[in-house]
């Protein structure tokens, strides 16, 4: 058994080393495996761990399928059993590899500030999400080598198995609860088949079963979901989603990790709210703003359309969420017209903001509120140069601060640095 493992490692050990390094990084970038309750980090790019997980089972049976190799092992005092829990006895021993690395690298390479974030929970519920998709994925791919040999052979089993579940979700019944469940199981139950009577069969004769147990299983999983006991499992298991009292979603950590950001669930509402960890203490905000960003100086800018008059286009409203002591203060920032957040630098006192548009540059007091536009642009040189150049962004968009007493602009004309020299806002 030892030298079977040992025979898996040799052939493997390439994609297991990518698998970890792409864990690895991806976590250390803040965008794979969970550490830490914080919406943030959650992203797709999560994905490509267990895509790697994949890809390395998918060569699993490439050495026995080629050259009569299978022949040559089981003309051994070598069962299929242990030929087929060596090869997954790796898999999972690189599982739990993986999500303890993912982990160290996501403690090593987060900001020092959200490192009391992280929770066993946390820490846990990151683990079991990538670890249970890397090995499903290993597994997966594993049952794909057993159908043709190599990469390229493993991945057109998946593919086609993944166009059969695609068919049946466009032409099967839309709420199908049997039909995924089956169709999910059907390769691991061929993979088992085939590994214990395939190995040795020619390769389309393990394709042509491979495929009559997946539209097997496929079939009976659609017969099942047009019974009544389907549909009366499928209303009361969607009935829960949900049904908890109260529910977050859209967390968003302030850059210090003192505040949060987040849309509570209650009675199937969503209602946004601004948090202080410190204590708990909330208060609600406006539930009709769309676009919602944290400042550098722990700042909350969010913007909401405000409707003006019939007839004319609806212009946005800026509002400013900070904290002063114990108490919650909210400004609008005047005169911001169409402005978005996209484009915004804050000065390095923190006191003042600058937000970027395509026809000029507004410089907001973050005490007051008061606003002032210290450059714009020719709207008609504006509209010719988007008849030029229509792919692309123009405006002033691109700002920054030299010093607190000083901005910089990329001019949208000439590409060049403009600086300015700035007066104080209480001047007229």
């Amino acid at each position: 058994m030892r030298r079977l493992f040992w025979k898996e490692w040799q052939e493997r050990r390439i994609w297991i080393a990518i698998w970890l390094l792409t864990g690895m990084v991806t976590t250390a970038l803040g965008k794979g495996q969970d550490v830490c309750d914080i919406g943030w980090m959650g992203s797709s790019w999560m994905n490509i761990i267990p895509l790697m997980a994949l890809l390395t089972g998918l060569g699993g049976y490439g050495s026995e399928l080629r050259g009569g190799r299978a022949t040559f092992l089981y003309s051994r005092a070598v069962t299929w059993k242990q030929i087929l829990a060596a090869k997954l006895l790796l898999g999972l021993a690189v599982v739990a590899v993986s999500v303890l690395l993912n982990a160290a690298a996501g403690y090593l390479f987060l900001p020092a500030e959200y490192h009391h974030l992280i929770t066993l929970h946390g820490v846990l519920s990151g683990a079991y999400l990538v670890g249970g998709l890397s090995a499903l994925a290993f597994v997966l791919g594993l049952a794909g080598s057993l159908v043709l040999p190599g990469l390229a052979g493993g991945l057109l089993v998946v593919v086609g198995w993944v166009v059969i579940m695609n068919v049946l979700a466009l032409f099967g019944r839309s709420e199908s609860l049997f039909g995924p469940i089956l169709l999910l199981l059907a390769p691991l139950v061929g993979g088992f088949l085939l590994a214990r009577f395939g190995v040795t069969l020619h390769g389309m004769a393990r394709v042509r079963r491979f495929a009559l147990i997946v539209l097997a299983f496929a079939a009976v999983g659609a017969a099942l979901d047009y019974t009544p006991p389907a549909a009366y499992l499928y209303k009361k298991l969607n009935s829960q989603v949900g049904a908890g009292p109260e529910s977050y979603y859209n967390v968003l950590f302030s850059p210090d990790a003192r505040y949060v950001y987040l849309e509570r669930s209650i009675n199937r509402q969503l209602i946004p709210c601004l948090v202080r960890l410190s204590d708990g203490w909330f208060s609600f905000i406006d539930s009709s703003s769309y676009e919602n960003r944290w400042l550098e100086n722990g700042a909350f800018l969010t913007m909401k359309s405000a409707h003006r008059t019939v007839g004319k286009p609806d212009t946005e409203e800026l509002h400013l969420w900070q904290w002063q002591g114990q108490n919650l203060r909210s400004i609008q920032i005047k005169n911001a017209g169409s402005l978005g957040i996209n484009y915004h630098a804050l000065s390095p006192d923190g006191r003042r903001l600058l937000l970027g548009e395509s026809n000029q540059l507004l410089l907001c007091d973050l005490t007051t509120g008061k606003t002032r536009t210290p450059a714009k642009a020719s709207e008609t040189k504006l509209r010719i140069l988007y008849r030029r150049e229509p792919n692309k962004i123009h405006g002033l968009l691109w700002c920054w601060w030299q010093t607190n007493d000083e901005i910089g602009y990329l001019d949208p004309f000439t590409k060049k640095r403009v600086l300015v020299p700035l007066p104080a806002l209480s001047e007229p």
